[in-house]
């Protein structure tokens, strides 16, 4: 295991996450720093709604078109009761098993009454890819198993990221897949700033790009599906341009920004 966490930072980091969402797990104080970051870049909390949406997505493809039998949603912190991401999923494929799976002890327990009929949820570490998958609830889930990492990957080091999708996809039969969502940290005063904000939860941010995510995919023997690495909003979505040559989305929908980007890719794991 890997840069394992520290247990409040942990706990801190999910909270903040759920503030920028507007999810009710969020702390008071979580909530104030989630409108100073809104505040000093407008349309952030959007874009954090933003890739919830994206996970909901993968996860009714996964589950359906994308032929896996179940799936293991690692976040920070559940999406709230409302709005659960597993909605569609559980509507196309009644029979799939869903779990997820996060560092917040709290949240864990009170999803795990509210999801009872409808997904497994515990506290566990994703830094530790052989315990999570052979855990009871792990190996209830079936296979092909779709995994999903909710904004994991800005907060560990280059090399752990790699790491991580080897390990994991070493493990998963043929068939599954995974997908993940990603801030590319802006280098720039706007970028620094919000990492800065980010990292007072004690958990670093680190300035990856496209072309580590891309790196980090082939390396684990990982094909990227669909339009590869896009923008937050991009996949399943036919009115978007197609990727280019360098596996980079055609067109964007606005200029990079400089705080940086928050970016979707799923990645399959072919037989062979």
């Amino acid at each position: 295991m890997r840069e394992v966490p520290n247990a409040a930072a942990t706990l801190r980091l999910v909270s903040m996450y759920a503030a920028m969402r507007g999810s009710r797990y969020a702390t008071d104080e979580d909530n104030r720093q989630a409108d100073e970051i809104e505040a000093m870049f407008p349309g952030t909390r959007a874009l954090f709604r933003d890739v919830g949406k994206f996970h909901a997505r993968a996860l009714a493809w996964a589950l359906t078109d994308g032929g896996c039998e179940g799936a293991l949603v690692a976040c920070r912190g559940f999406p709230d009761r409302s709005a659960p991401w597993h909605a569609e999923a559980r509507r196309l494929a009644p029979r799939a098993r869903i779990g997820y799976v996060t560092g917040h002890p709290a949240a864990a327990r009170m999803c795990a009454v509210e999801y009872a009929a409808e997904a497994t949820c515990w506290t566990a570490t994703t830094l530790d890819p052989d315990a999570l998958l052979d855990s009871p609830e792990g190996r209830s889930l079936g296979r092909p198993l779709h995994l999903q990492f909710h904004m994991l990957f800005q907060h560990l080091s280059g090399s752990t990221c790699a790491w991580l999708l080897r390990e994991y996809a070493r493990r998963l039969t043929a068939g599954s897949s995974i997908a993940l969502s990603c801030w590319l940290a802006g280098d720039s005063q706007q970028g620094h700033e919000l990492a800065a904000m980010l990292a007072a939860t004690g958990w670093p941010v680190h300035a990856h790009s496209e072309d580590d995510l891309r790196q980090w995919i082939a390396a684990a023997r990982l094909e990227a599906h669909g339009r590869g690495i896009t923008d937050i909003g991009g996949f399943g979505r036919a009115d978007l341009a197609p990727v280019g040559p360098d596996g980079r989305q055609g067109q964007r929908r606005r200029p990079d920004p400089p705080e940086g980007r928050l970016v979707e890719v799923v990645a399959l794991k072919a037989a062979g």
